[in-house]
This record gives C-alpha cells, structure tokens and sequence, in this order.
C-alpha cells in the first residue's frame, strides 16, 4: 500500500469537522508565521494568521484505517480555530504488519485564512518518510496560486505538472477548511476543489445525500444518525512511470458520514468509506476526539 493514494481522499476526511477558524500551532509557529509573513506582504497587506485575538479552539481527530480487513494505517487531525484563520495538521503513518514491511510517517500543516468566495491558502508544509525515502515540501501562495520553495527528493520518473493547470487550486488540507466552510454555513457539503500537492494534481468533488444512519461496526463507538456526503477523487496529472496511468485516472469514490457529538461543535465525521488503487474498498474509524489535547498532534 502507498499512502501517496490516500492523500487526496484524506483532504475531505474533516469535511464537516470545524467552523470557518483555526490558528497554527505553537510548536510550529516559528517556520508557519515565517511563511505567512512572506506570503501576506503579496496579498494585499490582510492580517496573518497568529496574530488574531483570543486562545481559539483546538480539536484532534483520530482514526484508524482499514483495507482488506487489516488495520493498516493511523490518522491524526489537528485544527486549531479562531474567526478568521484556519490551521489544519495531519499525520499519517503505517501501523502493524504493514508498518514493518512498508514504513509511511508523514506530517503536512497547512495555513491559511478565510475569505468571501472560500479559502486563502497562506503556506503548506509536509515531511516524513514515505517511498523508502524521507520526503519534503513546501507550498507558498502568491496571488492565491501554488508556488513550490522545496520538493525532495527530485522525481524524474513522475510527470511534471504544468504551473499552468495548478493556477486556482490548493493543498489537501486547506481543501479540508474550505468544505468545512461550506458545510458550516450551508448545512450542505457540495463542493469542488482542485487539489495541487506539489506532485500530483487531483479534482475531488463531494454532493450531500442526507440524513441516514451509521453503518453499525464494533470497530468504532461512534455511529447514530449521520450526514452522509458523497464524494468522488480523480488523480488528473502527475503520473508515475511506472505505474497504469489509465488506473491511475480512474475516479475513485467514496462516502462520509458526519454527525455532533462534541457539545457545542459543529458537525464531526465519524465514518469514511472510500475505494483505493491499492486498498480497494477502504474505511476508516472515528476512534477518538479531543478537545484541547496536551500533546501536539502525530
């Protein structure tokens, strides 16, 4: 299994989780306030994120997910919330059996604020060991379009993605705060979103089917009545060499159910369906939900 699949499909597993706020956490301040500052002084002198009044909201998601009844892979989501500013960090890393045999541990942060018409991305960042190599990269955003600081290690077997087509589209976690956005003042979780990793340029769009219950499953606690919320990835540049592009290219669809169970908080999902090249149908569990946690995230 290679988590790179399951990226895309990630970026919409908050798809209801939080209200339109988050601030980047402390022990990233330093290098996101850095990035903020650079990219703020091109966009029209808005206020950055960091520097909004009050403590905010910090909550963590955890869950596990399964493939071929085998829990295979850990995810942890970290959003830290004030009016105006979003911060979303994911960690995802390999667990059991398949933890030995093909090691995955990444950590990506994004930044960003709120606008209008959606999201202005600030700054995305991810590092881990991923592919048998330890893996970096750093997203500005200058004018709302991705410019690339850092990509390591260099891919010659990938096919580049012209900056082109990348123009208007946004890392896999400010997609995140963009639905939420959407979910939280509508109700609803329809949407779009074009989704540029540095690599790999995907379109993900999700459609709102209702109210409906849980899939009953002793694997999580978490279940009852529900939003389900459709939604549908489709790699569309980036390819490797290497691999069946035609495959590749294949939408993969899936479905969240979301549902209150924080007193006071909006809408957390707490069940993802979706199908995987390499997984096939996969799911993942909400296992855990903290509020203000003592640890950062990962």
């Amino acid at each position: 299994m290679n988590s790179r699949h399951l990226r895309p499909l990630l970026a919409i597993l908050a798809i209801a989780a939080l209200p339109p706020a988050a601030l980047a956490d402390a022990g990233g301040q330093a290098g996101v306030q850095a990035g903020a500052e650079q990219s703020g002084a091109q966009q029209s002198g808005a206020q950055q994120p960091g520097t909004q009044a009050g403590a905010g909201r910090h909550i963590r998601l955890s869950y596990m997910l399964y493939g071929h009844g085998f829990h295979v892979l850990d995810v942890v989501v970290d959003l830290r919330l004030t009016p105006q500013a979003y911060s979303v960090q994911l960690n995802d890393h390999t667990t059991g059996f398949l933890g030995m045999m093909m090691h995955t541990n990444v950590t990506s942060t994004a930044t960003g604020r709120f606008v209008p018409d959606g999201v202005q991305p600030i700054r995305f960042t991810s590092a881990g060991y991923s592919r048998g190599a330890q893996r970096n990269t750093v997203l500005d955003y200058i004018d709302g379009n991705p410019v690339v600081r850092v990509l390591t290690p260099a891919e010659p077997k990938r096919d580049p993605v012209d900056i082109s087509r990348t123009k208007g589209s946004m890392d896999t976690l400010s997609a995140i705060a963009d639905m939420v956005h959407q979910v939280q003042v509508g109700s609803r979780c329809d949407g779009k979103a074009l989704i540029f990793d540095g690599l790999r340029l995907t379109d993900v769009r999700s459609v709102t089917i209702g109210q409906q219950t849980v899939p009953s499953d002793g694997r999580s606690s978490y279940g009852g009545t529900a939003l389900r919320c459709d939604f549908v990835s489709q790699e569309i540049g980036g390819f490797l060499h290497n691999e069946d592009e035609a495959k590749m290219r294949q939408p993969q669809h899936g479905t969240a159910w979301v549902s209150q169970i924080l007193p006071g908080a909006p809408a957390l999902p707490v069940r993802i369906m979706f199908e995987n090249p390499k997984l096939g149908m996969a799911t993942m569990f909400l296992s855990k939900v903290e509020e203000n946690p003592a640890q950062p995230g990962g």
